[in-house]
């Protein structure tokens, strides 16, 4: 009887430490293709864009069931941001000049040499919850938040800022990760396109 307690003692000890998986997300865009032959409009830096969420780890987009975390697989949400605003300035006509270093978008930590066309900022919100809304019911939230900048370095000069944000609930009856990482890559898609929908009112040269 004692070693039948023991082993069920030891069941819930160990149970009580396992933790829950994280569920890894590759986060990626493509742009749509633009329409019409679009002309080479210059070049543009892309420094890196700053993640300011309030989160220990940059990887982290988000929980289930408040368990389980969603983890981005390679890129940060920043890395994946800075990717997905230079991937949409090419198919949009510009040369996009990555940039190793991160901006906040202040005029103050503007680099010169980054040239007179420049586009940053900063990641505010980058989210991912997936909760069970009912016996029969799986929620999918997702919102990407973003400050953009427009900028001419090299005159220390802000052209254009604002922010956006792309949000979107999915309800559903069962988790699927594949369809978790579709939904958070289309808010990120979405906050990406209306930031630069207006690109070329800043950036071509008068």
């Amino acid at each position: 009887m004692k070693r039948i307690f023991f082993l069920l003692a030891m069941a819930a000890f160990l149970v009580s430490c396992a933790t829950v998986s994280d569920y890894p997300l590759t986060l990626s865009y493509a742009p749509k293709a633009a329409g019409g032959d679009e002309m080479r409009k210059g070049t543009i830096a892309v420094p890196q864009f700053v993640d300011k969420r309030k989160v220990a780890d940059t990887r982290y987009i988000g929980i289930k069931n408040d368990e389980a975390r969603f983890i981005a697989l390679l890129d940060d949400p920043a890395a994946a941001v800075s990717k997905a605003v230079a991937a949409y300035l090419e198919s949009r006509g510009y040369a996009a000049g990555r940039v190793n270093e991160r901006w906040d978008g202040s005029v103050q930590t503007l680099k010169p040499e980054w040239g007179d066309r420049v586009v940053g900022g900063a990641v505010e919100e980058f989210s991912l919850t997936v909760r069970s809304s009912s016996l029969v019911k799986m929620e999918y939230v997702t919102t990407v938040r973003l400050f953009v900048v427009y900028a001419d370095a090299a005159a220390k000069r802000i052209l254009h800022q604002e922010r956006v944000e792309a949000s979107s609930s999915y309800v559903t009856v069962s988790f699927n990760k594949e369809k978790a990482e579709e939904l958070i890559n289309k808010a990120l898609a979405d906050a990406v396109e209306r930031a630069l929908a207006g690109a070329d009112d800043y950036l071509l040269k008068k």
